[in-house]
């Protein structure tokens, strides 16, 4: 966010520019760090307080101050409250704003400022910026709708005289973990799912992701639901997938 200044303080806010559900699940910090900077004059006690325009309750505040000339505060450790509700209730991307203040002991705002924030719907990724690991929080090992399909994967190691058991690493062989991956991948590919093209600049922009069992009803998806699929009933037979991310992919 630019830095913002009043007869020479200078207030710099360092915040992300989108607000998901995963993130704020994963506690990644929407604000990561506020300086604030004086000039020869120095600044009294004040109290610095942030919130989200129109999604905050009540702001988060902190006191700063009394500092000297040509001194800094550096600020490391600060949530702004969310309205979850209101965020879980999200269809579509809403822009919003995130919004600082600088009070004086009077009650008075003496220095402000604010930069857009994107507030996403639960199910979209925020795309390769801010943090791409936020994928991991679309692998759901728990998902309903991956039931019906660990059932056929053990239907389909039976069949073919191994043992039906989704056990992951335990017996402590390659060959096993083969054995399982292959039952997984043929059982999914006996579904049919068909892929289909994800929005233009997804890897940048984001794009919504289609949970493991929306995938499986609709028989629809893209490479990104079908990979955190894939993710997700790996984890669920005990497995520990990696999902990498390749240039335009």
């Amino acid at each position: 966010m630019p830095a913002e200044s009043h007869n020479a303080l200078v207030v710099e806010v360092d915040a992300l520019s989108v607000l998901s559900l995963v993130a704020h699940q994963s506690g990644v910090a929407l604000v990561r760090q506020v300086r604030v900077t004086t000039g020869a004059v120095g600044l009294g006690a004040s109290d610095l307080r942030i919130w989200l325009d129109p999604w905050t309750a009540a702001p988060w505040s902190r006191a700063i101050g009394p500092l000297g000339p040509f001194e800094t505060c550096v600020i490391d450790d600060i949530s702004p409250p969310v309205e979850l509700e209101r965020l879980l209730a999200l269809h579509e991307r809403v822009q919003g704003r995130l919004c600082w203040a600088l009070f004086g002991a009077d009650g008075q705002a003496f220095a402000e400022g604010s930069a857009p924030l994107a507030l996403l719907a639960p199910i979209e990724w925020p795309g390769l910026s801010p943090l791409p690991e936020l994928l991991a929080g679309f692998v759901l090992p728990n998902d309903p709708g991956l039931q019906p399909v660990l059932g056929s994967v053990a239907s389909r190691l039976a069949a073919a005289g191994a043992d039906p058991s989704l056990e992951g690493y335990q017996k402590g062989e390659k060959r096993r973990v083969l054995e399982l991956v292959q039952a997984l991948y043929e059982t999914l590919q006996a579904i049919g799912i068909t892929y289909i093209s994800p929005p233009a600049s997804f890897e940048k922009q984001g794009q919504k992701v289609r949970l493991p069992g929306t995938v499986l009803t609709d028989s629809f998806g893209t490479c990104l639901d079908l990979s955190t699929l894939v993710a997700s009933a790996l984890e669920q037979i005990g497995l520990h997938p990696v999902v990498a991310l390749v240039r335009g992919h």
